[in-house]
C-alpha cells in the first residue's frame, strides 16, 4: 500500500544534540564550501501479519520515570495510525457491541493497512550498500552530495519534509547501485539535482517547480532539459519503482511499534535524535551495509540508551538493568540478531564521536537539523 506522506519539518533541538555533539573530536569550524563536481561550477549555496503491541518499550520507561514523579505518553506520529482491537475498542468505545458495524470498519480497516505496510517494508526492501562500488565516484564525494541535499531541502522548509531528504538519498543510492553505466566525480550533480526533483515531485504537496531546480539550486550549469533527460534516465533504470521502503520508513515504523502514539516532549527528544542520527548514517556508505531495519533498531537502541544514562536520575546499577531490559525488548520488538544488533550500535557509537573529524567540511546536518 503507497500512500503519499507528508509532515512538518523536524527540529532538533539542542538538548537532542548535546550526547552527540558532546564527544565528537574539536575541529576548527571552517566555512562551509559548497561541493564541486568542475573547477568552473559550485553547487547549491545558501512480515509479522498480527497487531503490533502499541508502546512494548513505552511501559518500561513509564514504569522508571514514575519513580521520579514523572510521566510518558505516546509519541504522536500521524503516519501510522494502527491499534489493535483492545486499543480500537477503548478509544472509540461505539458501543458495547463488538458487532457493531463502525467498529468491524476500524479494526477491519486497521488489520488490513497494518499487514500491507509490514509486507511493504520488509517485502520491498532495497539495498543501499556498495552503491558507488562500480563507478569513479569518490566516497567523499558522495557524502558532500548527501549532505549539500541537507542543505537544499533546508532552504525549502515549509514545502518539503524529512522524508523527501531520505527519498532523494535513496534515489541517488538505487540508481547508481542498479545503473549499467559508469558515472564518475564529474556527473554526480546532475545526478543529484535529479533525484532531488524526482524525490519533491513524490512526497510534497508544493514540489520544488523546476524552474528552482535549475536556476537556484543548480546555478544555471544545467538546462532543464538536462535535469529531464537525467530524469527520465533514473526513473526508467529503476523501472518507476521509486516508492521502495527509504530508511526513515523503517525507523519510524519501529519507533511506533516500540512507543505507539505519543506526543510527549521525551519521546519527541528521541525520536528527533533518532533521525539526526539516521541522517548522520546516510552520509557513510559503511553503515548503509547493515539493513535498514537492523540500521533502525539500532539508532532506538542507541538513542534510549543514551537517554537513560543522561537524564535518568537512578543509580548506576538500575540504570545498567533498564538499559539491558530496554535494549533486550528492541531487539525482540525489530526481529534481529542481538549480536548484529550490538556490532551496529557500535559502529554507529564510533561514526558520532570521529563524524566531524571523517568529514570535516561538512556542516550542514549540524545547521540545518
Amino acid at each position: 500500500m503507497y500512500t503519499r506522506r507528508n509532515g512538518s519539518r523536524l527540529k532538533l533541538n539542542e538538548t537532542s544534540k548535546n550526547f552527540l555533539i558532546k564527544r565528537t573530536c574539536s575541529t576548527n569550524k571552517s566555512s562551509i564550501s559548497s561541493l564541486n563536481t568542475s573547477n568552473s561550477s559550485k553547487f547549491f549555496q545558501f512480515e509479522d501479519k498480527t497487531y503490533p503491541e502499541d508502546g512494548k518499550l513505552l511501559d518500561l520507561l513509564s514504569e522508571n520515570e514514575s519513580q521520579q514523579k514523572s510521566q510518558i505518553y505516546h509519541l504522536q506520529m500521524s503516519f501510522f495510525q494502527i491499534h489493535n482491537e483492545e486499543s480500537v475498542q477503548q478509544r472509540y468505545a461505539l458501543s458495547d457491541d463488538v458487532n457493531n458495524p463502525q467498529l468491524r470498519r476500524n479494526i477491519t480497516y486497521n488489520w488490513h493497512y497494518h499487514n500491507d505496510h509490514q509486507q511493504y517494508l520488509f517485502q520491498d526492501t532495497i539495498s543501499f550498500s556498495f552503491s558507488i562500488k562500480k563507478h569513479g565516484i569518490k566516497e567523499m564525494l558522495r557524502a558532500k552530495m548527501v549532505d549539500w541535499m541537507i542543505e537544499v531541502f533546508g532552504n525549502y522548509p515549509t514545502t518539503t519534509t524529512t522524508q523527501t531528504y531520505f527519498r532523494a538519498v535513496g534515489l541517488l543510492d538505487a540508481f547508481l547501485k542498479k545503473t549499467s553505466m559508469y558515472y564518475q566525480d564529474a556527473d554526480v550533480h546532475l545526478m543529484g539535482i535529479s533525484c532531488i526533483f524526482i524525490a519533491t515531485k513524490l512526497e510534497d504537496i508544493y514540489h520544488i517547480p523546476l524552474s528552482d531546480i535549475v536556476i537556484r539550486v543548480g546555478h544555471n550549469k544545467f538546462n532543464s532539459s538536462k535535469v529531464k533527460s537525467m530524469e527520465q534516465t533514473i526513473l526508467e533504470t529503476l523501472q518507476f519503482n521509486v516508492y521502495f521502503p527509504t530508511p526513515l520508513d523503517y525507523l519510524q515504523n519501529l519507533f511506533y511499534k516500540c512507543f505507539s502514539l505519543n506526543d510527549n516532549y521525551t519521546l519527541q527528544n528521541i525520536y528527533e535524535t533518532c533521525v539526526y542520527i539516521l541522517k548522520m548514517c546516510m552520509h557513510d556508505l559503511h553503515m548503509l551495509n547493515y539493513t535498514p531495519n537492523l540500521l533502525s533498531a539500532a539508532i532506538v537502541g542507541y538513542a534510549v540508551r543514551e537517554y537513560i544514562d543522561t537524564k535518568q536520575e537512578n543509580k548506576k546499577a538500575d540504570n545498567l538493568k533498564l538499559n539491558k531490559q530496554s535494549q533486550d525488548s528492541i531487539v525482540k520488538i525489530a526481529k534481529v540478531d542481538f549480536n548484529t544488533f550490538n556490532e551496529c550500535q557500535k559502529q554507529i557509537s564510533e561514526l558520532i564521536n570521529t563524524f566531524k573529524c571523517k568529514y570535516p567540511d561538512l556542516h550542514n546536518l549540524e545547521l540545518f537539523s
